[in-house]
């Protein structure tokens, strides 16, 4: 394990980074996905995480700064072709 966040419920995650921007799933993805690297920069590197991990937000976000995905989308598919 590279980087563990403790979760402190929905009033105590509201202030973390990317989660006003994104979501808290979404933003909580990208805080493991950015720490485990030590990088803001994903270029290259590829997260696999299950249906709760799995969103088309978290997957656009983590595109967006260079990464890829391989993620089980059951829920928040709006945007799913």
């Amino acid at each position: 394990m590279l980087y563990l966040e403790i979760q402190r419920g929905k009033e105590g995650m509201k202030t973390l980074p990317h989660n006003a921007f994104v979501g808290a799933i979404a933003g909580c993805t990208l805080r493991l996905f950015e720490r485990s690297i030590n990088s803001s920069c994903l270029d290259g590197h590829v997260i696999k995480g299950d249906a709760w991990f799995g969103s088309v937000q978290t997957a656009m976000e983590i595109g967006a700064r260079g990464g890829e995905t391989l993620l089980q989308v059951k829920g928040s598919k709006s945007l799913y072709p």
